[in-house]
């Protein structure tokens, strides 16, 4: 029906032996992804009103020099399969295979302001937000 099948797509670029494919797919995407992103980002400055970028490959598509701080949200390898898993209905193997494809969590800790950890309660997430928005004034 022209409707992009997640699933599928995933199956192609994130299986094992397939990093090849998903290169090709990020540099299809990506400029049209990136130059929407950064039209978002100009529309809030303009109406001086905060923006947040929710992207997994910011640092790889060098939006992080639009942000005024960056923000890792890391959780361990346990949490993130489970939680694909109930998200795409995927096999614990399917997760892992996605997990493995992405970048260790020091890329991301050495390269962003801050990093929150994602293991837990929803309020310990929610309380860690709060505390880097209040210390760089975004809220009070």
């Amino acid at each position: 029906n022209g409707a992009l099948d997640r699933e599928v797509l995933g199956q192609i670029v994130l299986g094992d032996g397939n990093a090849d494919k998903l290169l090709l797919l990020n540099k299809i995407t990506h400029k049209y992804v990136v130059e929407e992103i950064i039209r978002d980002i100009e529309s809030c400055r303009l109406e001086n009103t905060n923006c947040v970028v929710d992207a997994p490959l910011l640092l790889e598509a060098e939006l992080n020099r639009y942000c005024d701080f960056t923000v890792a949200v890391l959780a361990d390898a346990k949490a993130r399969a489970e939680r694909i898993i109930a998200r795409d209905n995927i096999s614990h193997d399917k997760a892992i295979a996605r997990i493995s494809s992405q970048k260790s969590d020091e890329y991301y800790t050495s390269r962003t302001d801050y990093t929150i950890r994602n293991d837990g309660a929803v309020s310990l997430l929610e309380d860690s937000i709060k505390s880097i928005l209040t210390e760089r004034g975004v809220i009070k």
